[in-house]
């Protein structure tokens, strides 16, 4: 009985080394192939929206990545007009920077086919091994009926903290002398912010 349940221990054992070897090995194919492909240093804030509209500038990220280093947002999948093959799910890499400790990769996906494929900021830290830490995760808030284009930053200043700003006017339709016209009525403003751990753990702070 003991010899089996050694054996039985002995093959958890190699069964857990070789998957972190794999991902260990997978995560430095990773890194080795996008470290240097940062399209943005996200050290100052920039807008979502140039984000958005420069995306087919960024480097797209090869499909087998995707799963093992939790890039993909699966809220919508299997819904109506959600991504429904991961062959179709469009990554591309906004930054990668590196600390002593940790990795802390940035990226733009879309994750519906409808639209504007409601796209989405995620912020992923990662261990020298690649072992999966923390994530935020952003939705980049588009145009609604007759409010103009919001106003939203991103910025992470020197891999310590994340910071997300939004500003949204709202409008209404009123009748002024039997003309439809626009009317202000205010302004939403949101903010996110995040630290990161000395260990790269995200912590909302807000």
């Amino acid at each position: 009985m003991k010899t089996v349940l050694s054996i039985i221990l002995t093959l958890v054992f190699l069964t857990g080394f070789k998957n972190l070897q794999t991902i260990e090995n997978e995560y430095l194919s990773f890194k080795n192939q996008y470290k240097s492909k940062s399209y943005s240093q996200l050290d100052s804030k920039i807008l979502t929206e140039d984000l958005f509209e420069n995306s087919d500038k960024m480097t797209l990220i090869d499909t087998p990545f995707l799963l093992p280093l939790k890039l993909v947002d699966t809220s919508k999948n299997g819904k109506e007009w959600g991504i429904k093959n991961l062959v179709d799910y469009d990554c591309r890499l906004i930054n990668f920077t590196e600390n002593k400790k940790f990795d802390c990769i940035t990226t733009i996906s879309y994750t519906s086919t409808a639209g504007d494929g409601n796209p989405i900021i995620l912020v992923n830290t990662y261990d020298k091994k690649g072992k999966f830490l923390s994530s935020a995760k952003f939705d980049i808030i588009g145009q609604h009926d007759y409010s103009p284009v919001p106003t939203q930053y991103l910025s992470i200043i020197d891999c310590e903290k994340i910071t997300m700003d939004l500003q949204l006017k709202n409008f209404e339709i009123v009748d002024s002398l039997g003309t439809e016209v626009l009317k202000y009525i205010g302004t939403d403003y949101l903010e996110e912010d995040y630290t990161i751990s000395k260990n790269g753990i995200i912590i909302r702070s807000n």
